[in-house]
């Protein structure tokens, strides 16, 4: 049971994980060294500013708790990608929300995933659900106990891992309507989806990912 401590604590070396702390308050560490508080700060509010810019007062645009989020005023007409939406064209409302994270190098996300992927191999001695992606855990005793405790740890690295940048500022997109399909006769719905595309042109992909990849931009 101690190997999996033992991949972990390989597995660390040379690698500095952040520690996120309150919204902004202190330096954080990045591939170029170290960024001061005051520099994210300014370069959150020029992000902050240029969607606001782009939202004009077709959309709501707030900031709290370390998160932009923004909502359309009115519902438009078009297509949404996703399970949990109709094969067909319906009336919605736009929702998206971002979340400022620590800097990382892509170094550090590639051994957050290695990390995530040897404790899980581990984890399959837990009895589970077995459900992919959701898995609930049955542990039995404290060992159990602690690889979940680890797993979960794991997960939440990897779910920090940033999906983009704006200059010195780092964000997840949590919640996203990036695939919406606006009805082209719908001049309302054709105008948000402009505005969808200019708001993620001012982001740069943290990690660019492959030409072919099913979440490229």
């Amino acid at each position: 049971m101690n190997e999996y401590f033992q991949i972990l604590r390989i597995a660390l070396i040379g690698v500095t994980f952040p520690i996120i702390g309150g919204c902004l308050a202190t330096d954080t560490k990045s591939s170029a060294g170290v960024v001061s508080a005051e520099v994210i700060n300014q370069d959150l509010a020029l992000l902050l500013h240029r969607i606001s810019e782009i939202c004009g007062t077709r959309w709501d645009l707030s900031f709290d708790n370390k998160k932009i989020i923004l909502v359309s005023k009115e519902k438009v007409l078009g297509k949404a990608s996703g399970s949990s939406y109709p094969s067909g064209e319906d009336n919605y409302q736009l929702y998206f929300r971002f979340k400022v994270v620590d800097s990382i190098t892509e170094a550090e996300s590639a051994a957050r995933k290695k990390i995530l992927d040897e404790l899980e191999r581990f984890a399959d001695q837990v009895p589970s659900d077995g459900i992919k992606n959701v898995i609930h855990y049955y542990p039995e005793g404290v060992d159990q106990w602690k690889l979940v405790v680890q797993v979960r740890a794991a997960e939440d690295l990897v779910d920090d891992i940033p999906d983009w940048y704006f200059r010195s500022v780092f964000l997840i997109e949590e919640d996203t309507m990036i695939f919406f399909v606006p009805n082209p006769t719908n001049q309302k719905a054709v105008q948000y989806k402009e505005d969808i595309t200019r708001i993620h042109e001012l982001m740069k992909r943290a990690f660019d990912p492959p030409a072919d990849a099913e979440f490229a931009y």
